[in-house]
């Protein structure tokens, strides 16, 4: 089978158009967001044979229970995050480099998990791990600012303890089978979401709440 054949300039107007037309529309307007997403390519994340639906508005399913968190709510999060230059963060989830690589470009230091990371590129200032994603790289916390491109029921004692007194948590958040972005904050040994917007997410398996007997 012959390997697929990008089109560098057909990937940079798809990209741009992403921006013009599904991001900006849906309030992604930072100048340092945007311009990050316009510099990283996405397609370079992925396997090559999705490499050309990279810009398209939704979850790609990459196989084996993983999939890259569609363009549009990804980039929400972060936007509603407001990640500071100089600030560190921790990425979690499939695809998790990429994610980290907008950040880097957005002047933090990035650390990306993800269960099976790959040949996808490194960018300067992130480090790439692999492991349990709820556990999280405690070795490197606190973490101002962690972000899961995938939908959780609960984000874990693991990754709760690593996050800064006054960081904050980007995740869509599932409640009853309906996935929304929220950003949440430390409250005491809890984390406290805040929902903005409903969005389609698939859900990470290992962020799922324990399922209770009811007599």
């Amino acid at each position: 089978m012959s390997a697929t054949v990008i089109d560098h300039d057909d990937m940079d107007a798809a990209r741009q158009a992403m921006i013009d037309s599904q991001l900006r529309p849906n309030g992604v307007v930072d100048k340092l967001l945007l311009d990050a997403i316009g510099d990283v390519r996405r397609e370079h994340y992925l396997p090559e044979a999705r490499r050309a639906v990279a810009y398209r508005d939704r979850s790609i399913d990459l196989g084996g229970g993983r999939f890259a968190m569609a363009p549009t709510p990804l980039a929400q999060l972060i936007d509603h995050a407001a990640p500071k230059p100089g600030e560190r963060a921790l990425v979690v989830g499939p695809v998790a480099a990429y994610a980290a690589a907008l950040l880097t470009e957005m002047g933090l230091d990035a650390v990306a998990l993800d269960s099976a990371a790959g040949e996808e590129p490194v960018s300067d200032g992130v480090t790439v791990r692999s492991g349990a994603l709820d556990q999280g790289v405690a070795e490197l916390a606190p973490y101002d600012l962690i972000l899961v491109v995938g939908a959780i029921e609960q984000l874990g004692e693991a990754l709760t303890a690593q996050l800064a007194p006054h960081g904050r948590v980007a995740a869509p958040v599932m409640v009853d089978g309906v996935s929304r972005l929220a950003i949440g904050s430390r409250v005491g040994d809890e984390i406290a979401f805040r929902s903005f917007a409903d969005a389609q997410v698939p859900r990470l398996a290992c962020f799922e709440r324990p399922k209770s007997f009811q007599f």
